[in-house]
């Protein structure tokens, strides 16, 4: 759970989601994949709970988020701290 916390955080980081620029919480989830959503709501309301992220209310009833920028520096350290393995992309190759 903490690897998957770190590897939302370092695709939000990476992709510059601090302060005012936002991300839907639909497109947040398609940073891992799809056998990993229901985690993955789960850690983004932890992050939000932790003080790590920002909610605002957007468009047709869905949160937006972005990276604390008062806690930029702890981010930093927990990217750096965790060994992230890539649950972005879970690619099943198909044989013909």
């Amino acid at each position: 759970m903490d690897e998957l916390k770190a590897q939302i955080l370092k695709k939000m980081s990476k992709r510059n989601y601090y302060g005012h620029k936002l991300i839907n919480f639909s497109d947040l989830l398609r940073f891992v994949s799809s056998d990993l959503r229901g985690d993955a709501k789960r850690c983004i309301n932890e992050l939000y709970k932790e003080g790590f992220l920002n909610k605002r209310p957007g468009a047709q009833g869905e949160f937006r988020y972005s990276l604390c920028i008062e806690k930029a520096d702890e981010i930093s350290r927990i990217i750096g701290d965790a060994k992230t393995t890539n649950y972005t992309f879970s690619v099943q190759k198909r044989y013909i």
